[in-house]
């Protein structure tokens, strides 16, 4: 615009509530990327997680998001995203990115989560996936955290994958 301000969207979505425990979102809608490590960690006005310190996963995704719990003492939980992998920008090509974490928490002031994500890029073997582990813990004195993660982006046939191994404590 010719005044200079750009409006910038994070989140926009519709909100379904399947039931009590578990929740629909259709539209731009947060990932479960590092959702979870921030909110544990409560540091990111001072530092990102990896996975986002490393540009290895986006926060926001356009597409379907299931979350929710398993149990009704709500320690087992999960968050399923089906998105069209360019965050909150344009969709580039017909490609859909998934996400998925499942959490174990409250637990003696332990949470535990595993999360997953896999993109196929248009095809000819080329696809990028990320595995990460976390494990956290509340204590009177504070909060400590492990993260390992690891990202391969297959490059196609004929060409070297790429690895990258992250890990983290705090």
């Amino acid at each position: 615009p010719a005044s200079g301000v750009q409006a910038i969207v994070k989140d926009a979505y519709l909100q379904w509530e399947v039931h009590p425990q578990h929740k629909a979102f259709f539209g731009i809608s947060p990932t479960p990327t590092f959702d979870l490590v921030e909110e544990h960690c409560g540091c990111r006005p001072v530092e990102k997680t990896p996975l986002d310190l490393f540009s290895l996963g986006g926060s926001r995704d356009t597409g379907i998001a299931i979350k929710g719990y398993l149990d009704g003492e709500k320690r087992l939980g999960y968050h399923l995203v089906i998105g069209n992998g360019s965050g909150t920008k344009n969709e580039t090509d017909e490609q859909k990115k998934v996400y998925l974490a499942v959490h174990a928490g409250q637990i003696s002031g332990l949470i535990f989560q595993l999360y997953g994500d896999y993109e196929d890029k248009s095809g000819a073997g080329k696809s990028t996936h990320t595995l990460q582990a976390f494990l956290g813990g509340t204590y009177a004195r504070g909060k400590g955290g492990l993260l390992f993660a690891r990202n391969t982006e297959k490059q196609g046939v004929g060409t070297k994958d790429q690895e990258i191994d992250v890990a983290s404590v705090y």
